[in-house]
């Protein structure tokens, strides 16, 4: 069941988890673009809101966590296959508070506070709605501005995306 709340405010974070959650999928931030604009705003959503959502599990004692990544965490340029053993060496604020995240989430499985799995997606297209304001939102646009233009009633064109709610 979704719920709404602020994951930076330990009240709403205790509201969603307690003793009977058995897994929590923190998937909110602010995306790369936004992050470099917006430095506090980021640092509150992307780590701040990560550690005290760590903190409410560890007290909770031990839900599962899901968390996503991003490969800014690694910078530059990467090989086609990016091994487990690739050096992070952010170059953007997203990058960087996404890397202290996972360290963090690391640190707390190892020290069994968490049972915490972090996922590294590729970057979604299409996203539906508004783009919002990752570096990432050309590869949408890309495909989203021709289609938008040469689609009509006369010409549809069938495409897989995202649900809208």
């Amino acid at each position: 069941m979704p719920v709404a709340g602020d994951l930076a405010d330990p009240a709403s974070v205790a509201q969603l988890v307690d003793r009977d959650t058995d897994v929590a999928f923190h998937l909110a931030a602010i995306v790369s673009g936004q992050a470099e604009e917006e430095f506090d705003l980021g640092m509150r959503v992307n780590l701040d809101a990560t550690r005290g959502l760590l903190e409410r599990i560890r007290v909770a004692q031990g839900a599962k966590l899901v968390t996503t990544s991003s490969v800014a965490v690694f910078g530059g340029a990467l090989p086609p296959v990016v091994p487990d053993t690739q050096v992070r060496e952010p170059r953007s604020s997203y990058g960087t508070q996404t890397a202290m995240a996972d360290l963090l989430l690391a640190d707390c499985s190892r020290h069994g506070f968490v049972d915490g799995r972090s996922l590294r997606l590729p970057t979604a297209v299409v996203r539906p709605g508004r783009p919002n304001r990752a570096a990432s939102g050309f590869a949408s646009g890309i495909i989203c501005e021709p289609l938008v233009r040469a689609t009509s009633a006369a010409s549809p064109v069938p495409l897989c995306s995202a649900g809208r709610s």
